[in-house]
């Protein structure tokens, strides 16, 4: 809260709009989850209760259909004629659910029909309801089939089948025909709505009944709904997915009749069921939106009202600083008292002569006490045995209003004390320093002192690598210097930049680490050769603390493992420097060794060990908190933000590990941090410097405009353009820039500075495009110079129409590489007489471009294979382990030469940068995207 409140009151007013407007939407955004989910789980009851209903209606009637073929079958002894008037009467009451009685004997063959012809006999005997009861002839139950279509009827029927007993036992089945029209009357009836469906499925998934389009769905099979699921299954449920039959999706609700082995659904559309909520969503959203309106418009007329106030105290603030900086400029002290002789203000340069009393000089307190108390710590010697007489003279002469007094304080100096009535009853005093000179210069020496420290802290990394730099180019300007010692100074100068680049690039990653914008760079590294590298940079200051650095380690030096080794040397520095800064004497030891390992990578742990003071328990946890210290007061004897530790943590557990510490009171600290490492092969020994430097740059053709405003930057572009073998012309600004594309010079590149005076390389682009098209001419590249190094800033520039970016400082490698993409290379002239090749004859005389031959069809992946290595990636994944690696080298495998392979390579690159979560999702989209269901 003291931090908001320190704000600027436009900055507090913005953060009240930001967390307002958030509050706003936020309310709004959970009263719509809120009322989404209640209409859902509105809707899902019903869909139940309308299952249950449909359920009950479907019970009666095969209730009734069970009592017709109980009733039928009692009346059969093989007299058609006489069954079949029973069977007339019988239909007066049936008829509403029954079209066809049937009697099948026990040979499998019709025996009678109320549909049949009468003309020859049919066997029925293969039919599913026959031989069930055939199969057991002992037993009787109601039988109910799948949706059939009959041979006589040539309707689709449900056969509702009871068995036939005569005095032999098994005497045939008869069949109760009833149409699926019959079961779906129930959502036929207006007692389900348009918009809703309903379907009788039996336990196997078959669609026995549907309303609506019956006829176009039943008989299909449903699969995977929940009512079909082994195991233990609830009487009634919801359950929501997109139709097989339609592909609509919908919320489902079921009933079950266990004893017929039926299912009852009914389903309703997501979007008639979220209807309520769309409309008051609508609602919110608006109401929302003019509230918004209402805030911005709020705080808009009070950023207006404090800036008015603030016009005015600006205004205010003036006329005072105007006093103020007169009182100054005079260069001595300045005091004013008001009518009741209470002190209303006094300058820095006032508390400043009276050190013992400085705490005492503050608005609303008497000129009587500040004089009394100043004495009584002895702040004027006069005074010393005798502050009571003292006081008395001294507040004579002040009261007076027309005395001068010299006064001796207890730092030696001697002030003169002038005081003055003003008209309006109040006192002005100066006390003028007339001490001899050296008092002045020892204050001019303190204050140097003070920006010395202050410069020395800041600068303690930059002094080593800016002194080699300095004193090798000193070296250089000797003359007759020797072409080995020319190219040592050099390799030199080289190192001891890129060591000060390196320096600025990691005080910029405290910020970016604070942000969670790090990426790691993977690269082979030996962690031995890491901490004594680290070890031999902070020798010197050990040294000077008569401080020894022993490295220890079980490995190998030669052993690499795949890690970032810059932020590995960052975390190294912090926790050295801070052995070094809070140990007085002894050794500091700092070693590495691997606690565990598997086949994907190991866990390495980092270890630094001092005999300082040691750590109190419960400081541990407050050490590693940003910008926290354990002695924060003014007065504490060691400096720094306290960063460094928060930083090491967070990289560490970036790295996949953590880092902490063991310590004891008096017997010194062990900080450590862990991290994940792959195992990685030795990198071969790059280059040395002299041999880069031997190296003939590419020689390439072309014409290029520098826009710089930087005169050293422009040297350095002319020299790096002169030794690949090109020409070009220099410009301050993007004005000049743009006159010379306009003045109709042919450039083959453009290298454009983005912070230029008159015009910036922004606004220089945008004009040089729109004239290039005005007159037809092709749109020469363009690539951004800027210091600005980040990814955010690339993209901008990118963005803004720019071909491609370099950053400021411009190594002659990078400029090098970047000018090869963009420029032809320059061959060497042919022999006289010899004819030239096609490639060289197409370079003199510009022909059209013959069309590329068609890409080979990329093969279709085997996505059965994919999805198992990607099962067994993701809980690798999940859990951060190195052996992701290994699975996802078998994914690029196999989807080489696929259309799978570009978007692989792409999810690589976020596993390569640590990235797991990220990796993990993309993976699940990729197989989802594909219809294929994970288990993991």
């Amino acid at each position: 809260m003291n931090a908001i409140l320190a704000l600027p009151a436009r900055l507090r007013l913005a953060l009240t709009l930001v967390i307002g407007v958030a509050t706003i939407w936020s309310l709004a955004l959970y009263d719509l989850d809120r009322s989404r989910a209640s209409e859902q789980r509105e809707s899902e009851q019903i869909t139940i209760f309308q299952a249950q209903a449909f359920a009950e209606n479907a019970r009666s009637t095969i209730k009734r259909i069970n009592e017709i073929a109980l009733d039928l079958r009692s009346y059969w002894a093989g007299n058609r004629a006489g069954f079949a008037d029973i069977v007339r009467r019988r239909q007066e009451h049936s008829a509403d659910v029954a079209f066809q009685v049937a009697v099948i004997g026990a040979d499998g063959y019709l025996e009678y029909s109320n549909l049949a012809s009468g003309g020859g006999r049919m066997f029925l005997g293969e039919r599913e309801h026959f031989r069930v009861h055939s199969g057991a002839p002992g037993r009787d139950r109601l039988f109910i089939s799948k949706p059939v279509l009959g041979k006589v009827s040539g309707k689709w029927s449900i056969q509702f089948t009871r068995p036939i007993f005569g005095p032999t036992g098994f005497a045939g089945v008869i069949v109760i025909s009833v149409s699926p029209h019959s079961f779906a009357e129930f959502g036929q009836n207006n007692v389900l709505r348009s918009y809703e469906v309903s379907a009788m499925v039996a336990s196997g998934g078959e669609i026995m009944a549907r309303h609506p389009n019956l006829e176009k769905y039943v008989g299909k099979t449903l699969s995977n709904t929940p009512f079909q699921s082994r195991g233990e299954i609830p009487l009634s449920g919801h359950y929501r997915r997109i139709a097989q039959t339609d592909g609509a999706e919908r919320i489902y609700g079921y009933f079950r009749i266990p004893e017929y082995e039926l299912n009852f659904v009914v389903g309703r559309t997501m979007e008639r069921a979220l209807a309520p909520y769309f409309a008051h969503r609508r609602v919110v959203l608006a109401v929302t939106s003019l509230v918004t309106v209402l805030v911005v418009l709020l705080l808009v007329l009070q950023l207006r009202a404090n800036a008015a106030r603030e016009e005015m105290e600006r205004k205010l603030r003036r006329s005072q600083s105007m006093l103020w900086s007169a009182v100054e400029a005079v260069g001595e002290a300045f005091v004013i008292y008001d009518e009741d002789d209470r002190l209303a203000y006094c300058n820095d340069q006032c508390r400043a002569y009276h050190g013992k009393s400085a705490d005492l000089l503050v608005p609303g307190r008497p000129y009587q006490e500040i004089l009394r108390l100043g004495a009584e710590r002895g702040q004027y010697p006069a005074a010393v045995g005798r502050v009571d007489a003292w006081v008395a003279e001294a507040l004579a002469a002040h009261r007076s209003g027309n005395t001068v007094v010299i006064q001796k304080t207890d730092s030696g100096r001697w002030l003169r004390v002038l005081d003055r009535i003003t008209p309006e009853g109040f006192r002005v005093g100066f006390r003028i320093d007339i001490t001899e000179l050296y008092e002045a210069k020892d204050a001019a020496e303190s204050a140097n002192r003070a920006k010395s420290d202050f410069l020395a802290n800041m600068s303690h990394e930059i002094r080593t690598p800016l002194n080699g730099m300095l004193g090798m180019a000193q070296v250089l300007l000797a003359p007759e210097l020797a072409e080995q010692e020319r190219i040592d100074c050099a390799r030199i100068i080289l190192r001891s930049g890129q060591t000060l680049l390196a320096l600025l690039n990691d005080i910029l990653d405290i910020a970016k680490v604070e942000a969670g914008m790090v990426r790691l760079e993977l690269a082979a590294c030996s962690p031995v050769e890491l901490i004594r590298e680290s070890a031999q940079l902070f020798a010197a200051a050990a040294h000077l603390k008569q401080q020894e650095i022993e490295v220890a380690s079980t490995l190998p030096a030669e052993r690499h493992y795949l890690a970032d080794p810059n932020r590995l040397r960052q975390m190294l520095a912090n926790l050295i420097g801070n052995a070094i800064k809070f140990s007085e004497r002894g050794v500091i030891k700092v070693e590495v060794r691997q606690i565990e390992a598997d086949q994907g990578g190991a866990l390495l742990e980092f270890a630094v060990i001092d005999s300082g003071v040691g750590i109190a328990e419960q400081d541990f946890a407050r050490l590693f908190e940003p910008f926290s210290q354990l002695d924060s007061s003014a007065t504490r004897p060691h400096g720094g933000t306290g960063l460094g530790l928060s930083i090491v943590r967070k990289l560490a557990r970036l790295m996949g590990g953590d880092a902490g510490l063991t310590s004891e009171l008096g017997r010194g600290s062990r900080f450590w941090f862990r991290i994940r490492a792959g195992f990685g092969a030795a990198l071969a020994a790059p280059a040395s410097d002299a041999e880069q430097a031997r190296r003939s740059p590419l020689r390439l053709r072309g014409h290029v405009l520098v826009a710089d405003d930087d005169v050293i930057h422009r040297k350095v572009s002319q020299l790096i353009l002169a030794q690949h073998g090109l020409s070009c012309r220099l410009c301050e600004n993007g004005r000049q820039a743009v006159e010379a594309v306009e003045s109709g010079e042919q450039f083959d590149l453009i290298l454009m500075d983005i912070a230029m005076p008159v015009r910036d390389g922004h606004g220089a682009l945008e004009q040089i495009r729109r004239w290039q098209t005005a007159h037809g001419l092709r749109a020469c590249p363009v690539v951004a110079i800027t210091a600005n190094a980040f990814d955010e800033d690339r993209q901008r520039c990118l963005t803004a129409g720019m071909d491609d970016f370099i950053a400021k400082p411009i190594a002659f490698q990078t400029l090098g590489q970047l000018l090869a993409k963009w420029l032809p290379a320059d061959r060497p002239a042919a022999p006289e007489g010899a004819v030239p090749t096609p490639a060289e004859s197409t370079l003199a005389t510009p022909m059209p471009a013959a069309p590329a031959p068609a890409a080979p069809t990329p093969a279709a992946p085997d996505w059965d294979l994919l999805a198992c290595i990607i099962e067994q990636a993701l809980p690798l994944l999940e859990q951060r382990r190195f052996d992701a690696f290994g699975r996802f080298k078998a994914l690029k495998a196999a989807v080489a030469n696929t259309e799978l392979a570009c978007e692989v390579d792409d999810i690589e690159k976020a596993l390569n940068a640590m990235q797991f979560e990220q990796v993990s999702e993309r993976l699940r989209q990729l197989a989802h995207r594909r219809g294929r269901s994970l288990s993991a």
